[in-house]
């Protein structure tokens, strides 16, 4: 059994870690269920309901028993063969996969941090993690709408991910870009795709100057996405044909949920050298 009682950082970190937990029990490497207790998004994913052994849910009153019980339990019974903790927020998380599966889920696992990986497992099911996290139409229909208007005039379409806000203090700045260098990207990208009539969609929660940003890449097809919410964006993201944006799950759960590829803006390589700089993330 695998016990996840606190919440693991924002959306798509909560998707990330949850899917690789999905993983791990779908490859047998959990005996009992696994049960994560304040996952704040499971009304967007009907199909959750076809995952086996699974108990999905955000009760932070639920979290807090569970806690409390492990905690009582581990402390009666005091044997490693029965408990495991993982808590990734002070343990090596490079050597995470390979403790999985030294240590085995024969026992009760409780599991805190972020982030969490299976990335054998992961790799293994990834077709059917995506079916269990395909999103409700009724999220999507907005924002599909333009996206699809806005392929009727491009025969390619890129996703653009700015993100700056908490960027500005993340690892000193370093993933922090101002619009020139989004702008600079896009433009070589663009390049990259000789003769074809490309548009750009940039999701971000950012205010941007459309009309400048599109001098900058020199192409009048740049849009802002009309999402509402964090979900459409990563949805929006995920119907393109590649995505540009700095290191994040936010854009990467959008290149693997949707298949698309993605490049990863950092100091070392602000702009790709061709397509094959693109890859889908995993």
């Amino acid at each position: 059994m695998l016990i996840v009682y606190r919440k693991m950082n924002g959306m798509c970190n909560q998707f990330q870690t949850l899917a690789h937990q999905i993983a791990t029990l779908l490859d047998g490497n959990i005996s009992g269920k696994l049960i994560t207790c304040q996952f704040e998004y499971k009304e967007y994913f009907p199909n959750f309901i076809e995952i086996p052994n699974a108990v999905i849910m955000n009760n932070k009153r639920k979290a807090k028993m569970l806690e409390f019980m492990y905690k009582v339990l581990r402390k009666i019974f005091h044997n490693p063969e029965l408990f495991y903790d993982y808590d990734v927020y002070s343990d090596d998380v490079s050597g995470l996969e390979k403790r999985i599966y030294s240590v085995g889920f024969r026992r009760i696992n409780a599991f805190s941090g972020w982030p969490y990986y299976d990335e054998k497992a992961f790799y293994k099911y990834r077709k059917t993690i995506r079916h269990y996290f395909e999103i409700a139409p009724c999220y999507c229909e907005k924002i599909g709408k333009q996206i699809n208007e806005l392929r009727q005039n491009v025969d390619i379409l890129i996703g653009c991910h700015i993100r700056r806000g908490d960027y500005k203090d993340f690892i000193g700045g370093k993933y922090f870009y101002s619009d020139e260098e989004y702008a600079a990207c896009l433009k070589k990208v663009i390049s990259l795709l000789e003769d074809k009539k490309v548009g750009v969609i940039i999701s971000t929660n950012e205010k941007i100057d459309l009309k400048k940003m599109q001098e900058q890449v020199g192409n009048k097809k740049v849009y802002l996405s009309l999402a509402q919410s964090g979900i459409e964006d990563v949805y929006a993201l995920s119907q393109t044909d590649y995505i540009v944006g700095p290191p994040s799950t936010f854009n990467g759960w959008a290149s693997f949920y949707g298949e698309v590829k993605r490049f990863w803006i950092t100091p070392e390589k602000m702009i790709p050298n061709s397509l094959d700089d693109f890859i889908i993330h995993f």
